[in-house]
């Protein structure tokens, strides 16, 4: 397993004890769970910029983006919550390190998160992690796959009036699918509404 993916492992993990300890018992979480219906959940909306910082040996600080996500989130206890989310705009620019643009890269994507509140509403601060996979318009440099598979992992906090923010941290690779895997790493800021 890829150092990477054992972040995001133990992240669902810790995420998943967390929900399942304290205020809600192991068979309480297991019956809000099989209970859920779409129509308990709420839908999240948020936009975020990102930068690129180095990847291994690839210099990506050029790199930058955007991203639009819409996403329905769903309470598995007093403060977990899972989400299944669509990515209908991605955009990537790439620059090499010596300022040539290179492409302009469009995409969109499906995936799911988790999410942990600090107190039991949803207010205040959260912890996030999402994996998304993403079909682009087009490879960037170093990578020879036109999916790949982007990972957040982040840290924001919800006012009680719904907006929220967050600090993020994000690889995106084809995980080893196509001939050539580079990655892109990157760090952004997410601002969004849930209702």
């Amino acid at each position: 397993m890829k150092s990477l993916e054992k972040v995001f492992v133990s992240i669902v993990a810790i995420a998943l004890i967390l929900g399942c300890s304290g205020t809600a018992s192991a068979t309480e979480f297991r019956k809000n769970l099989k209970e859920t219906k779409w129509g308990d959940g709420r839908l999240r909306v948020e936009g975020q910029g990102w930068a690129g910082i180095r990847s291994g040996r690839r210099s990506r600080t050029d790199d930058y983006g955007v991203t639009a996500t819409v996403e329905k989130e769903f309470a598995l206890g007093h403060r977990l919550s899972a989400g299944l989310r669509a990515m209908p705009l991605f955009f990537m620019s790439e620059s090499d390190s010596r300022g040539r643009d290179g492409n302009n890269i469009l995409g969109a994507g499906l995936g799911f998160s988790v999410r942990y509140y600090v107190k039991e509403v949803h207010d205040g601060f959260f912890f996030e992690s999402y994996e998304t996979a993403i079909w682009q318009s087009d490879t960037f440099r170093g990578n020879s796959g036109r999916v790949n598979f982007l990972t957040e992992v982040g840290v924001g906090y919800e006012f009680d009036n719904d907006w929220h923010v967050a600090l993020k941290w994000r690889h995106m690779s084809n995980a080893g699918i196509a001939s050539r895997n580079a990655g892109v790493n990157g760090l952004g800021i997410g601002i969004g509404f849930s209702f």
